[in-house]
């Protein structure tokens, strides 16, 4: 009943009144469980709070209650919204020693986070870790990585992980528009025109619409260019090759 209480109280953002049950428990003598513990570290992590989410997995010790999965993983998550990374990476080593093994969720957590803040050989040394244990990265982590790569200009593991996805069995991890659109982005920033337009092209082939934004931007960049074959290249006589942006966010 306390757990489930606490866990209502956590998620509805009633913070002072899980906390204030959890202490019900612990004044009544009623031993608080994993369960109970994870909820009081995802409501430190939701309120940005680490340290405190952190004071939990020591009240855990007191407790003789063993952290599981989702305590480090959550504890992981805390450090990384604040862009804490070196914090979330002792956790996760921490985690691994123990012989707690990450999930594929775990890993997502971290492997954004090193992307946000630009590490970008050590998240492709956790992804190449990630994958020789047998877990394999879907579309969230490698859309999430590949957007890091384009926006710290680090187009050649852009196009890796791209490459990586077009090849994929796995129908669902594929580029889709937005992905392919951010890449594009990248290439014009970076002034890959060419690049661009071969992802441009790859789009087209799979029968998919850039967005509109990107559409508008490499037809205003290949017109500045003079490139106006190019423009032929992928629009034909059809103006309808972009997706509105009415219809990509409400759909």
């Amino acid at each position: 009943c306390y757990n489930s209480l606490i866990n209502t109280y956590s998620k509805s953002g009633k913070y002072d009144k899980a906390l204030l049950l959890y202490n019900s428990m612990i004044n009544n003598n009623i031993k608080p469980n994993t369960d109970t513990f994870n909820t009081l570290i995802d409501l430190y992590s939701r309120n940005l709070q680490p340290n405190k989410a952190q004071q939990i997995m020591l009240e855990m010790n007191r407790f003789n209650v063993v952290p599981n999965c989702r305590s480090y993983t959550s504890l992981i998550h805390a450090w990384c919204q604040i862009n804490n990374i070196n914090e979330a990476k002792k956790i996760f080593i921490e985690m691994e020693l123990k012989s707690i093994y990450p999930t594929l969720i775990t890993y997502s957590i971290l492997l954004h986070a090193l992307g946000k803040v630009g590490q970008l050989d050590e998240a492709f040394q956790l992804l190449r870790s990630m994958k020789s244990k047998g877990i394999l990265p879907n579309v969230v982590i490698l859309s999430s990585l590949l957007h890091a790569c384009s926006k710290h200009g680090k187009l050649d593991f852009a196009f890796d992980i791209y490459n990586e996805m077009s090849k994929s069995n796995d129908l669902n991890n594929r580029p889709n528009s937005i992905t392919c659109s951010s890449l594009i982005d990248s290439c014009l920033k970076n002034s890959q025109v060419d690049k661009a337009v071969s992802v441009l092209l790859d789009m087209k082939q799979r029968g998919m619409k850039l967005t509109e934004v990107t559409y508008t931007s490499i037809i205003t960049e290949l017109t500045r260019l003079n490139m106006i074959d190019r423009i032929l290249e992928f629009t034909g006589n059809n103006d309808n090759n972009y997706i509105s942006n009415d219809k990509l966010y409400n759909n």
